[in-house]
């Protein structure tokens, strides 16, 4: 059975996604169905979160070019939540931006790697007692 309303906003959202990318100035390459195939993704790609479907949601369902340098196409795209797509930008920007030495930001990335190996161990922990009923 053909979903017409669903499909409907699935071919505006996809004109839509071509129209911005080429005011971008950014090659789109999705075919329909490979952007179908990513929008009927159900969890984020960077995060396993469930997508919430409510555009002012941060977990709100996007696609994300894994390298911004390139164009959009099935190889170098993922579905993500909208907060991760965002996060992954500022990550992008940071190892671009010439501020920054590649030896200071080698340094800088350590010093946050080893304070998110602290916290996962943490939260690690934390599950582990939960499991465990303690």
């Amino acid at each position: 059975m053909i979903n017409v309303h669903g499909d409907m906003d699935l071919v505006r959202r996809y004109s839509n996604k071509v129209a911005n990318c080429k005011t971008r100035k950014i090659d789109f390459l999705l075919s329909f169905d490979e952007f179908k195939a990513l929008q009927n993704k159900t969890h984020c790609e960077y995060t396993g979160k469930e997508f919430i479907l409510d555009p002012t949601s941060p977990s709100n369902h996007t696609i994300d070019r894994v390298d911004a340098s390139k164009p959009y196409t099935a190889d170098n795209c993922v579905a993500c939540t909208w907060q991760a797509n965002q996060s992954k930008e500022v990550l992008d920007r940071f190892e671009k931006d010439d501020y920054f030495t590649a030896e200071q930001k080698v340094a800088l990335l350590t010093r946050t790697l080893y304070r998110l190996r602290k916290e996962a161990r943490k939260e690690r922990q934390a599950a582990k007692k939960a499991e465990s009923g303690s």
